[in-house]
């Protein structure tokens, strides 16, 4: 008999801060695929059966893609394989490099509706070989910051006496790539790599730098460890105020 133990990240119950559902995360990844729910093995095997058609479409044109099949499809599949349905109504759609403000994508909330936007010139800016794995990369990307969006607890917007609100600044930061959004997306791109078939990279160099130039913080050792391995250390340049993750022999 199939093993039907929820072994997914939790959904929101009551006050869990961005650190809780992370420390709630290492309890899935170590999960060995054999013992996952029922749906998310069926949402897994859904998704290789999909993403070679939707490959297919990106690498021929992303822009073309976008308008004319969109990607909510493939963030259903990774709600159901990573995220237990906590991103069951964010919506996906297309964005011009303008809107973006030439970013690759980004995560935003209007009137309670959760939405990720992907830019249409996604991948081809850089003559990258392989737009799909760009663009797949930065959905999951901003899956992260929409689960944390949508299970955290970021506290009331009236007032400061709910801890749940200084544990989002700190765990989060107000750029949105802070300790726990690291942490959640390390985990999330290893197993993502692992079930997948394609090495998808969800900008976390990238991101160390976003967050330095939103809060001037740097992040400590273990954080760097956890999340880059034994061997990657954070180089600061105080003069040019630029922080990058390096790797010693």
């Amino acid at each position: 008999m199939a093993d039907n133990t929820s072994t997914a990240l939790p959904p929101r119950q009551g006050h869990l801060s961005p650190d809780d559902l992370v420390i709630s995360a290492m309890e899935f990844f170590n999960v060995p695929c054999s013992q996952w729910t029922d749906d998310q093995r069926l949402a897994l095997t859904e998704y290789h059966e999909t993403v070679p058609q939707i490959v297919r479409e990106l690498n021929e044109d992303v822009d073309r893609c976008l308008s004319r099949v969109g990607l909510e499809p493939l963030v259903k599949l990774f709600d159901r394989i990573f995220f237990r349905g906590q991103l069951f109504d964010v919506r996906c759609m297309g964005a011009t490099p303008e809107d973006l403000h030439d970013c690759y994508g980004c995560t935003e909330t209007r009137e309670g509706q959760v939405y990720i936007y992907i830019n249409s010139q996604h991948g081809q800016e850089d003559g990258d070989s392989s737009a799909a794995i760009s663009v797949i990369s930065t959905v999951l990307h901003e899956c992260v910051h929409a689960y944390f969006t949508k299970a955290a607890c970021k506290g009331s917007e009236d007032t400061d006496s709910c801890e749940c609100k200084q544990a989002w600044r700190e765990d989060i930061g107000k750029g949105g790539h802070g300790e726990s959004w690291q942490r959640l997306a390390a985990v999330v791109e290893r197993k993502a790599c692992e079930v997948l078939g394609m090495q998808v990279r969800l900008g976390r160099e990238k991101a160390v730098q976003a967050h330095y130039d939103t809060t001037g913080d740097e992040f400590g050792r273990e954080v760097i460890k956890f999340c880059f391995g034994e061997k990657a250390k954070l180089a600061v340049d105080d003069s040019s105020g630029t922080v990058e993750i390096v790797y010693s022999e």
